[in-house]
Protein backbone atom coordinates (compact mmCIF):
# COMPACT_ATOMS: atom_id res chain seq x y z
CA UNK A 1 0.00 0.00 0.00
CA UNK A 2 1.08 3.49 -0.70
CA UNK A 3 1.81 5.24 2.63
CA UNK A 4 0.62 8.57 1.21
CA UNK A 5 -3.07 7.85 1.99
CA UNK A 6 -2.64 7.78 5.82
CA UNK A 7 -3.24 11.52 6.59
CA UNK A 8 -6.53 11.62 4.70
CA UNK A 9 -7.84 8.64 6.73
CA UNK A 10 -7.02 10.37 10.02
CA UNK A 11 -8.80 13.66 8.96
CA UNK A 12 -11.99 11.72 8.19
CA UNK A 13 -12.02 10.14 11.65
CA UNK A 14 -11.49 13.53 13.32
CA UNK A 15 -14.28 15.16 11.40
CA UNK A 16 -16.64 12.30 12.25
CA UNK A 17 -15.95 12.80 15.99
CA UNK A 18 -16.58 16.53 15.65
CA UNK A 19 -19.88 15.92 13.91
CA UNK A 20 -21.01 13.44 16.60
CA UNK A 21 -20.18 16.01 19.34
CA UNK A 22 -22.22 18.73 17.64
CA UNK A 23 -25.20 16.29 17.26
CA UNK A 24 -25.07 15.31 20.94
CA UNK A 25 -24.05 18.62 22.66
CA UNK A 26 -25.05 21.23 20.11
CA UNK A 27 -22.90 23.76 18.28
CA UNK A 28 -20.04 25.18 20.42
CA UNK A 29 -20.47 28.80 21.78
CA UNK A 30 -18.42 31.54 20.17
CA UNK A 31 -15.92 33.48 22.37
CA UNK A 32 -17.44 36.84 23.59
CA UNK A 33 -16.42 40.07 21.69
CA UNK A 34 -15.31 42.53 24.44
CA UNK A 35 -14.87 45.50 22.06
CA UNK A 36 -18.53 45.42 21.01
CA UNK A 37 -19.66 45.32 24.66
CA UNK A 38 -17.62 48.38 25.60
CA UNK A 39 -19.02 50.31 22.66
CA UNK A 40 -22.57 49.53 23.73
CA UNK A 41 -21.86 50.74 27.30
CA UNK A 42 -20.44 54.06 26.07
CA UNK A 43 -23.52 54.67 23.93
CA UNK A 44 -25.78 53.91 26.88
CA UNK A 45 -23.97 56.36 29.19
CA UNK A 46 -23.98 59.08 26.50
CA UNK A 47 -27.70 58.66 26.10
CA UNK A 48 -28.27 58.95 29.85
CA UNK A 49 -26.08 62.12 30.01
CA UNK A 50 -27.93 63.81 27.13
CA UNK A 51 -31.30 63.05 28.73
CA UNK A 52 -30.08 64.45 32.08
CA UNK A 53 -28.90 67.68 30.44
CA UNK A 54 -32.18 68.13 28.59
CA UNK A 55 -34.16 67.57 31.78
CA UNK A 56 -32.01 70.13 33.64
CA UNK A 57 -32.53 72.76 30.96
CA UNK A 58 -36.23 72.09 30.97
CA UNK A 59 -36.34 72.56 34.75
CA UNK A 60 -34.39 75.81 34.65
CA UNK A 61 -36.62 77.22 31.94
CA UNK A 62 -39.87 76.39 33.75
CA UNK A 63 -39.15 76.55 37.47
CA UNK A 64 -36.09 78.78 38.18
CA UNK A 65 -37.17 82.14 39.73
CA UNK A 66 -36.14 85.39 38.06
CA UNK A 67 -32.79 86.70 39.25
CA UNK A 68 -33.01 89.61 41.69
CA UNK A 69 -31.48 92.80 40.31
CA UNK A 70 -29.06 94.49 42.70
CA UNK A 71 -30.43 97.62 44.33
CA UNK A 72 -28.77 100.64 42.72
CA UNK A 73 -26.60 102.64 45.08
CA UNK A 74 -28.25 106.03 45.58
CA UNK A 75 -26.12 108.98 44.61
CA UNK A 76 -24.87 110.74 47.70
CA UNK A 77 -26.05 114.29 48.27
CA UNK A 78 -23.28 116.74 47.45
CA UNK A 79 -21.72 117.73 50.75
CA UNK A 80 -21.37 121.22 52.15
CA UNK A 81 -19.29 122.33 55.11
CA UNK A 82 -19.66 125.54 57.06
CA UNK A 83 -16.52 127.39 58.13
CA UNK A 84 -16.88 130.40 60.43
CA UNK A 85 -14.34 133.13 59.74
CA UNK A 86 -12.98 134.10 63.13
CA UNK A 87 -10.37 136.46 64.48
CA UNK A 88 -10.01 139.12 67.13
CA UNK A 89 -12.93 141.15 68.45
CA UNK A 90 -12.18 144.06 66.10
CA UNK A 91 -12.65 141.92 62.99
CA UNK A 92 -16.42 141.98 63.32
CA UNK A 93 -16.38 145.78 63.14
CA UNK A 94 -14.53 145.86 59.82
CA UNK A 95 -15.99 145.77 56.34
CA UNK A 96 -15.13 142.84 54.10
CA UNK A 97 -13.55 143.87 50.79
CA UNK A 98 -12.60 147.30 52.12
CA UNK A 99 -10.85 146.80 55.44
CA UNK A 100 -9.87 143.17 54.97
CA UNK A 101 -9.79 140.35 52.44
CA UNK A 102 -10.06 136.57 52.83
CA UNK A 103 -8.28 133.82 50.87
CA UNK A 104 -9.79 130.35 51.25
CA UNK A 105 -8.98 126.73 50.45
CA UNK A 106 -10.95 123.83 51.92
CA UNK A 107 -10.90 123.95 55.70
CA UNK A 108 -8.30 126.73 55.74
CA UNK A 109 -8.61 130.50 55.41
CA UNK A 110 -6.27 133.47 55.55
CA UNK A 111 -7.51 136.94 56.60
CA UNK A 112 -5.42 139.95 55.56
CA UNK A 113 -6.43 143.09 57.45
CA UNK A 114 -5.36 146.24 55.60
CA UNK A 115 -6.67 148.74 58.14
CA UNK A 116 -4.20 149.67 60.85
CA UNK A 117 -3.16 147.87 62.92
CA UNK A 118 -2.39 145.61 59.97
CA UNK A 119 -2.39 141.91 60.79
CA UNK A 120 -2.82 138.42 59.33
CA UNK A 121 -5.11 135.68 60.69
CA UNK A 122 -4.76 132.03 59.65
CA UNK A 123 -7.57 129.66 60.65
CA UNK A 124 -8.67 132.02 63.42
CA UNK A 125 -5.22 132.65 64.89
CA UNK A 126 -3.19 135.82 64.42
CA UNK A 127 0.11 134.92 62.75
CA UNK A 128 1.53 138.34 61.89
CA UNK A 129 1.06 141.96 62.99
CA UNK A 130 2.86 145.02 61.66
CA UNK A 131 2.29 148.10 59.54
CA UNK A 132 5.01 146.91 57.16
CA UNK A 133 2.55 144.28 55.87
CA UNK A 134 2.33 144.53 52.07
CA UNK A 135 0.63 141.37 50.79
CA UNK A 136 -0.46 137.82 51.66
CA UNK A 137 -1.41 134.66 49.78
CA UNK A 138 -2.61 131.11 50.50
CA UNK A 139 -1.54 127.95 48.67
CA UNK A 140 -4.14 126.03 46.68
CA UNK A 141 -4.18 123.18 49.23
CA UNK A 142 -4.54 125.66 52.11
CA UNK A 143 -1.54 124.35 54.03
CA UNK A 144 0.93 127.12 53.19
CA UNK A 145 0.51 130.83 53.78
CA UNK A 146 2.89 133.58 52.78
CA UNK A 147 3.39 137.16 53.97
CA UNK A 148 5.31 139.94 52.26
CA UNK A 149 6.61 142.85 54.32
CA UNK A 150 8.28 145.93 52.86
CA UNK A 151 10.89 148.35 54.13
CA UNK A 152 13.03 151.04 52.49
CA UNK A 153 16.80 150.79 52.61
CA UNK A 154 19.32 153.43 51.60
CA UNK A 155 22.02 152.09 49.30
CA UNK A 156 25.25 153.95 48.48
CA UNK A 157 26.92 153.68 45.09
CA UNK A 158 29.82 155.67 43.61
CA UNK A 159 29.27 157.04 40.13
CA UNK A 160 31.95 155.64 37.80
CA UNK A 161 32.33 158.92 35.92
CA UNK A 162 32.06 161.61 38.59
CA UNK A 163 33.32 159.40 41.43
CA UNK A 164 30.64 161.01 43.58
CA UNK A 165 29.00 158.77 46.17
CA UNK A 166 25.27 158.64 45.54
CA UNK A 167 22.54 157.38 47.88
CA UNK A 168 19.44 155.71 46.50
CA UNK A 169 16.33 154.37 48.20
CA UNK A 170 15.58 150.71 47.56
CA UNK A 171 12.35 148.86 48.38
CA UNK A 172 13.22 145.59 50.10
CA UNK A 173 10.64 142.81 50.35
CA UNK A 174 10.89 140.13 53.00
CA UNK A 175 8.99 136.87 52.43
CA UNK A 176 7.67 134.78 55.31
CA UNK A 177 6.29 131.26 54.76
CA UNK A 178 4.20 129.73 57.56
CA UNK A 179 5.85 132.04 60.06
CA UNK A 180 9.45 131.38 58.94
CA UNK A 181 11.52 133.96 57.07
CA UNK A 182 12.25 132.65 53.57
CA UNK A 183 14.44 135.49 52.29
CA UNK A 184 14.55 138.99 50.82
CA UNK A 185 14.56 140.56 47.34
CA UNK A 186 14.87 144.16 46.17
CA UNK A 187 12.07 145.74 44.13
CA UNK A 188 9.92 142.64 44.28
CA UNK A 189 6.32 141.61 44.86
CA UNK A 190 4.68 138.44 46.21
CA UNK A 191 2.37 136.80 43.65
CA UNK A 192 1.58 133.29 44.95
CA UNK A 193 2.89 130.48 47.12
CA UNK A 194 3.15 126.88 45.90
CA UNK A 195 1.93 123.83 47.82
CA UNK A 196 5.61 123.09 48.50
CA UNK A 197 6.04 126.46 50.21
CA UNK A 198 7.98 128.30 47.51
CA UNK A 199 7.05 131.98 47.15
CA UNK A 200 6.26 133.08 43.59
CA UNK A 201 7.95 136.47 43.22
CA UNK A 202 7.88 139.20 40.57
CA UNK A 203 11.13 141.19 40.50
CA UNK A 204 11.89 144.44 38.68
CA UNK A 205 15.49 144.40 37.42
CA UNK A 206 15.66 148.15 36.80
CA UNK A 207 16.30 147.90 33.06
CA UNK A 208 14.00 150.02 30.88
CA UNK A 209 12.68 149.58 27.33
CA UNK A 210 11.08 152.52 25.43
CA UNK A 211 7.61 152.15 23.94
CA UNK A 212 5.84 153.84 21.04
CA UNK A 213 3.26 155.42 23.38
CA UNK A 214 5.83 157.17 25.56
CA UNK A 215 5.87 155.06 28.74
CA UNK A 216 9.03 153.09 29.42
CA UNK A 217 8.54 149.39 30.07
CA UNK A 218 10.43 147.55 32.81
CA UNK A 219 12.30 144.29 32.56
CA UNK A 220 10.78 141.85 35.05
CA UNK A 221 11.47 138.29 36.18
CA UNK A 222 9.16 135.73 37.80
CA UNK A 223 10.79 133.38 40.31
CA UNK A 224 9.40 130.21 41.88
CA UNK A 225 11.48 130.33 45.05
CA UNK A 226 15.05 130.85 43.83
CA UNK A 227 14.35 129.42 40.35
CA UNK A 228 13.81 131.83 37.46
CA UNK A 229 10.69 130.85 35.50
CA UNK A 230 9.95 133.74 33.16
CA UNK A 231 11.60 136.95 31.98
CA UNK A 232 10.28 139.80 29.85
CA UNK A 233 11.64 143.17 28.77
CA UNK A 234 8.16 144.69 28.65
CA UNK A 235 6.75 144.08 32.12
CA UNK A 236 4.26 141.48 33.39
CA UNK A 237 0.62 142.57 33.15
CA UNK A 238 -0.98 139.45 34.70
CA UNK A 239 0.10 136.11 36.14
CA UNK A 240 -1.54 133.04 37.64
CA UNK A 241 -0.87 129.32 37.96
CA UNK A 242 -2.73 126.04 38.24
CA UNK A 243 -3.55 124.66 41.67
CA UNK A 244 -0.47 122.46 41.90
CA UNK A 245 1.79 125.08 40.31
CA UNK A 246 2.86 122.78 37.48
CA UNK A 247 1.41 125.08 34.83
CA UNK A 248 1.17 128.85 34.68
CA UNK A 249 0.38 131.75 32.39
CA UNK A 250 1.60 135.32 32.08
CA UNK A 251 0.63 138.29 29.95
CA UNK A 252 3.17 140.96 29.03
CA UNK A 253 2.78 144.56 27.92
CA UNK A 254 3.32 145.53 24.32
CA UNK A 255 5.77 148.29 23.31
CA UNK A 256 3.44 149.19 20.41
CA UNK A 257 0.03 149.73 22.06
CA UNK A 258 -1.48 149.78 25.52
CA UNK A 259 -4.51 147.77 24.36
CA UNK A 260 -2.64 144.57 23.49
CA UNK A 261 -0.85 142.04 25.70
CA UNK A 262 1.10 138.96 24.68
CA UNK A 263 -0.10 135.72 26.25
CA UNK A 264 2.37 133.03 27.40
CA UNK A 265 1.75 129.55 28.82
CA UNK A 266 4.72 127.86 30.49
CA UNK A 267 7.12 130.23 28.69
CA UNK A 268 5.56 129.59 25.27
CA UNK A 269 3.91 132.52 23.51
CA UNK A 270 0.38 131.66 22.38
CA UNK A 271 -1.20 134.82 20.95
CA UNK A 272 -1.84 138.54 21.43
CA UNK A 273 -4.97 139.52 23.36
CA UNK A 274 -7.09 142.67 23.27
CA UNK A 275 -7.31 143.94 26.85
CA UNK A 276 -10.41 146.03 26.03
CA UNK A 277 -12.52 142.88 25.78
CA UNK A 278 -10.42 140.30 27.69
CA UNK A 279 -12.31 139.37 30.87
CA UNK A 280 -10.96 136.05 32.12
CA UNK A 281 -7.97 133.72 31.86
CA UNK A 282 -7.90 130.35 33.67
CA UNK A 283 -5.48 127.41 33.53
CA UNK A 284 -5.75 123.83 34.80
CA UNK A 285 -3.24 121.25 36.05
CA UNK A 286 -2.78 119.83 32.54
CA UNK A 287 -1.91 123.19 30.99
CA UNK A 288 -5.23 123.74 29.21
CA UNK A 289 -6.27 127.38 29.28
CA UNK A 290 -9.53 129.28 29.01
CA UNK A 291 -9.98 132.77 27.54
CA UNK A 292 -13.18 134.80 27.83
CA UNK A 293 -13.93 137.98 25.89
CA UNK A 294 -16.98 140.26 26.23
CA UNK A 295 -17.96 143.15 23.97
CA UNK A 296 -20.09 144.99 26.55
CA UNK A 297 -19.89 145.88 30.22
CA UNK A 298 -21.64 143.57 32.71
CA UNK A 299 -25.22 144.14 33.79
CA UNK A 300 -25.50 142.91 37.37
CA UNK A 301 -23.45 141.98 40.41
CA UNK A 302 -21.98 138.75 41.73
CA UNK A 303 -19.09 136.30 41.72
CA UNK A 304 -17.90 135.40 38.24
CA UNK A 305 -19.67 138.15 36.28
CA UNK A 306 -17.97 138.93 32.95
CA UNK A 307 -20.22 141.03 30.71
CA UNK A 308 -22.53 140.82 27.71
CA UNK A 309 -22.01 139.38 24.25
CA UNK A 310 -19.22 137.03 25.33
CA UNK A 311 -17.08 134.40 23.69
CA UNK A 312 -15.45 131.57 25.64
CA UNK A 313 -12.57 129.60 24.16
CA UNK A 314 -10.40 126.74 25.42
CA UNK A 315 -6.89 126.37 24.02
CA UNK A 316 -7.76 129.18 21.57
CA UNK A 317 -10.70 127.23 20.09
CA UNK A 318 -14.11 128.90 20.43
CA UNK A 319 -16.48 126.77 22.51
CA UNK A 320 -19.40 129.04 23.50
CA UNK A 321 -20.83 132.37 22.35
CA UNK A 322 -23.52 134.04 24.48
CA UNK A 323 -25.28 137.33 23.75
CA UNK A 324 -26.68 137.80 27.27
CA UNK A 325 -24.92 138.60 30.54
CA UNK A 326 -22.41 135.88 31.39
CA UNK A 327 -21.30 134.65 34.81
CA UNK A 328 -18.38 132.22 34.69
CA UNK A 329 -16.68 130.15 37.39
CA UNK A 330 -13.01 130.99 37.97
CA UNK A 331 -11.93 127.35 37.71
CA UNK A 332 -11.21 125.43 34.53
CA UNK A 333 -11.90 121.82 35.51
CA UNK A 334 -10.54 118.54 34.19
CA UNK A 335 -11.35 117.54 30.58
CA UNK A 336 -11.55 121.26 29.71
CA UNK A 337 -14.73 121.76 31.74
CA UNK A 338 -16.04 125.28 32.33
CA UNK A 339 -19.35 126.34 33.86
CA UNK A 340 -21.44 129.47 34.09
CA UNK A 341 -24.84 131.15 33.87
CA UNK A 342 -26.68 133.04 31.12
CA UNK A 343 -28.53 135.64 33.20
CA UNK A 344 -31.18 136.73 30.69
CA UNK A 345 -32.22 133.18 29.78
CA UNK A 346 -31.85 132.06 33.41
CA UNK A 347 -29.90 129.02 32.25
CA UNK A 348 -26.76 127.36 33.50
CA UNK A 349 -24.20 125.82 31.18
CA UNK A 350 -21.45 123.24 31.60
CA UNK A 351 -19.29 123.45 28.51
CA UNK A 352 -22.01 124.17 25.93
CA UNK A 353 -24.73 121.97 27.47
CA UNK A 354 -27.51 124.15 28.88
CA UNK A 355 -30.25 123.61 31.45
CA UNK A 356 -32.74 125.88 33.20
CA UNK A 357 -31.75 127.17 36.61
CA UNK A 358 -33.67 125.85 39.60
CA UNK A 359 -37.02 127.51 40.29
CA UNK A 360 -35.63 129.17 43.44
CA UNK A 361 -32.89 130.92 41.46
CA UNK A 362 -35.30 132.06 38.76
CA UNK A 363 -37.70 133.42 41.35
CA UNK A 364 -34.92 135.38 43.07
CA UNK A 365 -33.81 136.93 39.80
CA UNK A 366 -37.34 137.78 38.70
CA UNK A 367 -38.43 139.36 41.98
CA UNK A 368 -35.26 141.32 42.77
CA UNK A 369 -33.09 142.90 40.04
CA UNK A 370 -30.34 143.33 42.65
CA UNK A 371 -30.03 139.60 43.29
CA UNK A 372 -26.37 138.70 43.86
CA UNK A 373 -25.46 135.70 41.71
CA UNK A 374 -22.44 133.40 42.08
CA UNK A 375 -21.01 130.50 40.05
CA UNK A 376 -18.45 127.94 41.32
CA UNK A 377 -16.81 124.83 39.82
CA UNK A 378 -14.49 122.27 41.40
CA UNK A 379 -11.15 121.35 39.83
CA UNK A 380 -12.33 117.89 38.75
CA UNK A 381 -15.17 119.48 36.77
CA UNK A 382 -17.99 117.31 38.15
CA UNK A 383 -19.48 119.67 40.75
CA UNK A 384 -21.04 122.97 39.73
CA UNK A 385 -22.69 125.33 42.23
CA UNK A 386 -24.91 128.36 41.76
CA UNK A 387 -26.00 130.81 44.45
CA UNK A 388 -28.57 133.58 44.37
CA UNK A 389 -28.73 135.98 47.31
CA UNK A 390 -31.12 138.81 48.07
CA UNK A 391 -32.45 140.72 51.03
CA UNK A 392 -35.76 139.46 52.39
CA UNK A 393 -37.30 141.18 55.42
CA UNK A 394 -33.99 142.84 56.20
CA UNK A 395 -31.98 139.61 56.07
CA UNK A 396 -29.75 138.06 53.44
CA UNK A 397 -31.49 134.99 51.95
CA UNK A 398 -29.42 132.57 49.87
CA UNK A 399 -30.49 129.69 47.62
CA UNK A 400 -27.75 127.20 46.81
CA UNK A 401 -27.85 124.48 44.16
CA UNK A 402 -25.19 121.94 43.19
CA UNK A 403 -25.51 120.29 39.79
CA UNK A 404 -28.97 121.81 39.46
CA UNK A 405 -30.42 120.44 42.71
CA UNK A 406 -31.37 122.62 45.66
CA UNK A 407 -28.99 121.97 48.54
CA UNK A 408 -29.65 124.80 50.97
CA UNK A 409 -31.97 127.76 51.38
CA UNK A 410 -31.29 128.53 55.05
CA UNK A 411 -28.12 130.61 54.65
CA UNK A 412 -28.89 134.05 56.03
CA UNK A 413 -25.54 135.75 56.48
CA UNK A 414 -22.78 137.11 54.29
CA UNK A 415 -20.69 134.18 53.06
CA UNK A 416 -17.96 133.19 50.64
CA UNK A 417 -18.09 129.94 48.66
CA UNK A 418 -15.55 127.60 47.17
CA UNK A 419 -14.96 123.91 46.47
CA UNK A 420 -12.09 122.25 48.28
CA UNK A 421 -8.98 120.66 46.80
CA UNK A 422 -7.65 117.10 46.78
CA UNK A 423 -9.86 114.79 48.85
CA UNK A 424 -12.22 117.71 49.52
CA UNK A 425 -12.81 118.55 45.86
CA UNK A 426 -16.42 117.32 46.02
CA UNK A 427 -17.25 119.48 49.05
CA UNK A 428 -18.51 123.03 48.76
CA UNK A 429 -17.24 125.11 51.67
CA UNK A 430 -19.37 127.97 52.92
CA UNK A 431 -17.27 130.55 54.75
CA UNK A 432 -19.41 132.66 57.05
CA UNK A 433 -18.14 136.21 57.47
CA UNK A 434 -18.48 138.01 60.80
CA UNK A 435 -22.16 138.92 61.07
CA UNK A 436 -21.74 142.69 61.28
CA UNK A 437 -19.59 143.00 58.14
CA UNK A 438 -21.06 143.51 54.68
CA UNK A 439 -20.39 140.94 52.01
Amino acid sequence: MDGGNMPDSLDIVAESHKLNDEMINGAPEKAPNHRESAKRLVLIFLGIFVVAVLLSLFYVALFKPESTKPTPTPQSKPSTTYIKIEGDAALSTLKYGVDYTVATSGKNYLVSIKKSPKRVIYDGKEVYRGDDLADTTLSSDGNKWAVETVRTDVRSKRDENTKILQNTNVKVSTFIINGQKWGEKDNSKLLKVTNDGAPVILTDTGKQTPSQYGDSLSEQVIYFGSSEKFKTSYGVADFSMSGDGSNWFATTNSPNTKDIVDFFVNNTRKESLDTRILKRISIDNEGNYLLAFCQQAPDGIGDGILGKDCQISVNSKTRTTISGTVYLADTLGSTETYAGVDKELKQGFVKNIRSDLALEHRKDMEEDPNTYLGVYLNNTGDKYAVTTARNVAGKRKVNLTINGKLIDNTINSGSLYGFGAGDDSATLFIYQLPTTSAS
